[in-house]
């Protein structure tokens, strides 16, 4: 307990007890009384000087001598009951003289909550005060706590409001539902909604939504895309909860808006920029596509041109002119097939991925066409739970595998090749993995291989174009799937090649 100057209240965190008596001995009594709880005692010796601490501070109760020169306790009482602000206060008068049944009742009357007879017993004065300290506490604890709920409510980023059932006008409105739909308090507050929009439309909208609340009890982001009362357009998702009363009935909805307006105006551009995109893509894809193939005409016959020089003047050409022909017809054919391949790669169309495709069947019957050439190289090549089925195109992801496994040969090293096929289902996916124990690639250089025409090799060491790897990417993506290289985990050396096709029920 902490006992307080007059001409200082401490601070407000502790419940404070007014504690009036002319009588010094009497305010230590009281004091030590109370000395067990943990409030602030504010002692006044007349009901003058307790009359100022009781207009400019809060209390939790006040103890009250009756019998006091100026102004007796009857007369302070009532000045603290006439007064909006103290008239809540609790009220225990404390008397040794005016005991009689007249005084007590005139105590009464004058707001006291009780009426304690000097000498008091201490105990019965402690339990008194114990109660209107919690009392206080409490009040206290669910004032503060309604004034938060208040504030959140108020400062809410969302729009809330509450809807009568019956009549769907609005009850009650935060002031961002003010601040989006331009309308004021009084323009709000029962009015019905449908009434703030002017659209046919999106007054529709909320009457079949409010038809769903009542049966259901509840909606959800309903998307409703209005003019405000300044012409602004507005979008915002709609839900609703359902207040009920004792017997279950929905008496009103506990309403929210939530303004996606920004967001929804960002979409929109992002789509006018996807489909700008997309048609710059298909123009690029077009001049490509023309462009290759009208190099096939001129190419071929750089090519048919160079075969006859070399076959009627081969013999008038020195040592040094004839391998100019051979270069020339090697960089001419490297041309012709680099066209091919670009026009195949452009010409791979988005499949929709509706077939079923057992890995087994697929995987099974690229290894059978090279059955007899696989034997004579000497490859190895092991393949288990491959029992999994996917969605795809058979065509398009037997030409991708087929790019694989020939990466594999290709580029299978010093020992005889080994290759690894498996399969497995995670999370509605399926993985297929080809490992092998050939050359592999640095790590550095694994995203570089899926571009177009990129080999990491010269050509007289290993012959292509570097077209598999980008057409395999391709193909994954056209199929919603993902392909994606690592060092071999089973081989000292070698390439692990992780494939995730979307699974389908088998």
């Amino acid at each position: 307990m902490a006992e307080v100057a007059l001409d200082k209240i401490a601070k407000a965190e502790q419940p404070k007890i007014l504690c009036v008596d002319d009588k010094h001995q009497n305010l230590v009594a009281l004091k030590r009384v109370l000395a067990s709880f943990d409030v602030e005692l504010v002692m006044a010796s007349s009901g003058n000087e307790a009359l100022k601490y009781v207009l400019e501070h809060e209390f939790a109760l006040a103890l009250l001598d009756v019998q006091m020169p100026e102004m007796d306790g009857y007369e302070l009482a009532e000045i603290i009951r006439g007064d909006p602000q103290t008239q809540n206060v609790p009220i225990i008068f404390i008397s040794a003289i005016f005991t009689d049944r007249l005084n007590v009742f005139k105590g009464y009357e004058k707001g006291a909550f009780s009426f304690i007879t000097k000498p008091f017993d201490p105990i019965q004065l402690q339990n008194k005060v114990k109660f209107f300290i919690d009392k206080y506490l409490t009040e206290r604890a669910y004032s503060q706590s309604k004034d938060q709920i208040v504030q959140l409510y108020e400062n809410s980023p969302e729009m809330l409001f509450s809807v009568d059932a019956s009549s769907g006008k609005i009850l009650q409105a935060n002031r961002r539902l003010m601040e989006i739909t331009g309308y004021s308090e009084t323009e709000i507050v029962g009015t019905a909604l449908e009434d703030l929009i002017k659209e046919e439309e999106v007054r529709n909208s909320i009457k079949s939504g409010f038809e769903e609340f009542m049966q259901q009890g509840f909606i959800e982001n309903i998307h409703l895309n209005f003019k405000n009362k300044k012409g602004h357009y507005v979008h915002v998702l709609w839900s609703a909860s359902a207040i009920r009363n004792s017997k279950n009935e929905i008496i009103a909805a506990n309403t929210i808006w939530t303004d996606i307006t920004e967001k929804h105006m960002m979409q929109e551009a992002l789509e006018q920029s996807f489909k700008k995109l997309e048609i710059r893509n298909e123009e690029l894809e077009s001049f490509v596509y023309l462009t290759s193939h009208q190099l096939q005409e001129p190419t071929q016959q750089i090519l048919s041109f160079m075969k006859l020089l070399e076959r009627d003047h081969r013999s008038q050409l020195d040592e040094e002119g004839a391998a100019f022909i051979d270069y020339s017809l090697q960089a001419a054919e490297r041309m012709r097939q680099q066209v091919l391949a670009l026009l195949s790669y452009l010409q791979l169309n988005y499949s929709q991925a509706n077939e079923k495709i057992l890995l087994f069947d697929l995987v099974g019957g690229i290894i059978n066409e090279q059955k007899e050439e696989f034997e004579e190289q000497k490859i190895q090549i092991e393949t288990c739970d491959l029992h999994y089925h996917i969605l795809g195109e058979s065509s398009q992801l037997k030409l991708m595998l087929g790019h694989l496994i020939e990466n594999s040969v290709k580029f299978r090293g010093k020992d005889d090749l080994k290759l690894n096929i498996w399969g497995e289902s995670e999370a509605g996916k399926v993985k297929l993995y080809l490992e092998d124990n050939g050359m592999g690639i640095e790590p550095q250089h694994m995203d570089r291989v899926f571009k177009m025409f990129q080999t990491l090799h010269s050509r007289d060491a290993f012959p292509g174009l570097g077209v598999g790897l980008a057409m395999a990417k391709k193909i994954m993506e056209m199929h919603q799937g993902h392909i994606e290289l690592a060092p071999s985990r089973a081989f000292d050396s070698g390439l692990l090649v992780k494939l995730t096709f979307l699974a389908s029920s088998s």
